[in-house]
C-alpha cells in the first residue's frame, strides 16, 4: 500500500524541517545529554581527581577554567568585521571590554596555577598565552584597529589578572560577563553564527532571557543582604509590581529583540530577586553557589560549549543537594 522508500524519505524530510527550525544549540544540547549525566553521577570522582575538595575551591576554579573557555569562544566562534549587517556598530568596543574581563580571570587561573619550574615548561606556557593574543588579534580582521583593539584588551585583562591583587574576584566578575557575552549575540547573531542566519526564533530569545536573568539574580545575591527590613503588606505589592514589570519586560523583548529591552528586563529580574533577598530573614544554604552552577549551565548552552556546561554540572556537585522548588521560589 506505501512504498517503504516514501515513508523513509518523508521522515527525513521531516526531521530535517525539525533540525532546520530547532536552534542549534538544543540539538548540541541533547547529543551532549550523556555527557552531563556522566558529569554528574561521576562528580565525587571528578572533584577528588581535580583537588577540588571543597565548594569554594570548586567555586573557584571552576569558574577561571569556564572564563577561560569562554574567551576562547568569543575568538573562535566569532567571525569577521565585513560580515556585520551595520555599517556603524559598538560591537567591536563590546567584544573588547568583554575580552578584557574574561582575561583577568584567565591571568587569575595562571597566578592560582603558579609558575611553571622548568624552562620548557615557560616556553610552552608563553607560547600557549601569545597564540591566544594572535588569535584574539586576528578576530578582529579585517580592520586594523579592530586587531589592535582585540590585542590591547586581551593583554591589558590577562596582566591585570596575572600580576595584581586587588582585581575583583572571579565569581563576583562572572555574572557580568555572562551578561556581556549575551548582549553580544544578541547585538550581531551573524557574527558569533547565533541563530538561523542571524534570524532569532523564541527558542534563542528565551534562552538569552534565562541566562540574562539567572546571571542578574546571582549579582543581587551578591549586593544585597538579607535584612528583614519590609513590611509583609508592602512587600506583596511591590513583588506584585515587579512581577508584572518583568513580565512585561520580556514580552517587549521578544517583540522587538531590542539590545536595551534586553537589559532592561535583565534588570527588573535583579530588582525583583534584590526585593526578595532583602525580605528575607536569612536566605537559603549555598543557593547564591547554585544561581551561579545554573548561570553557567545555561551560558554554556547557549553558547554551545558543553564543557563549560559540564563544569557548571561538576561545581554544582561540590555543593551537595540540589535545592528545593521552595528554596528556588523565594527568589523570584
Amino acid at each position: 500500500m506505501f512504498d517503504n522508500a516514501l515513508i523513509v524519505q518523508s521522515a527525513i524530510s521531516s526531521f530535517n524541517n525539525a533540525a532546520l527550525y530547532a536552534p542549534a544549540f538544543l540539538w548540541v544540547g541533547l547529543l551532549c545529554l550523556p555527557i552531563f549525566i556522566m558529569a554528574w553521577m561521576c562528580r565525587d570522582g571528578i572533584l577528588d581527581r581535580l583537588g577540588w575538595r571543597d565548594k569554594s575551591t570548586a567555586q573557584i576554579y571552576g569558574t577561571q577554567w569556564a572564563m577561560a573557555l569562554a574567551a576562547g569562544a568569543v575568538i573562535f566562534m566569532a567571525g569577521d568585521y565585513s560580515v556585520l549587517r551595520d555599517v556603524v556598530t559598538t560591537l567591536p568596543y563590546v567584544v573588547g571590554v568583554v575580552l578584557f574581563g574574561l582575561m583577568i580571570c584567565v591571568g587569575r587561573l595562571s597566578m592560582f596555577m603558579g609558575k611553571p619550574q622548568s624552562r620548557r615548561g615557560r616556553i610552552v606556557t608563553w607560547t600557549g598565552v601569545i597564540a591566544l593574543l594572535a588569535a584574539g588579534a586576528f578576530s578582529g580582521y579585517p580592520a586594523w584597529w579592530g586587531m589592535l583593539l582585540n590585542a590591547g584588551a586581551m593583554m591589558g585583562g590577562f596582566i591585570l589578572g596575572r600580576f595584581t591583587r586587588t582585581v575583583p574576584n572571579p565569581v563576583a566578575l562572572g555574572p557580568w560577563l555572562v551578561i556581556g557575552m549575551a548582549t553580544l549575540l544578541l547585538m550581531q547573531p551573524e557574527y558569533f553564527r547565533f541563530g538561523q542566519l542571524g534570524n532569532l526564533t523564541l527558542g534563542h530569545l528565551g534562552m538569552l532571557m534565562l541566562t540574562g536573568a539567572a546571571a542578574a539574580l546571582g549579582i543581587a545575591m551578591r549586593l544585597v543582604p538579607s535584612r528583614g527590613c519590609i513590611y509583609q503588606r508592602a512587600y506583596v505589592k511591590l513583588k506584585w509590581m515587579m512581577r508584572v514589570l518583568v513580565a512585561l519586560g520580556v514580552v517587549l523583548f521578544v517583540l522587538t529583540e531590542s539590545v536595551p529591552v534586553f537589559l532592561g528586563a535583565t534588570a527588573l529580574v535583579g530588582l525583583l530577586g534584590a526585593l526578595n533577598i532583602w525580605h528575607a530573614e536569612k536566605m537559603p544554604q549555598d543557593i547564591d553557589k547554585w544561581v551561579w552552577c545554573v548561570t553557567l549551565m545555561l551560558m554554556g548552552l547557549i553558547a554551545m560549549m558543553p564543557a563549560v556546561t559540564a563544569l557548571g554540572v561538576v561545581m554544582g556537585g561540590a555543593l551537595g543537594r540540589w535545592p528545593t522548588r521552595r528554596e528556588w521560589g523565594r527568589l523570584l
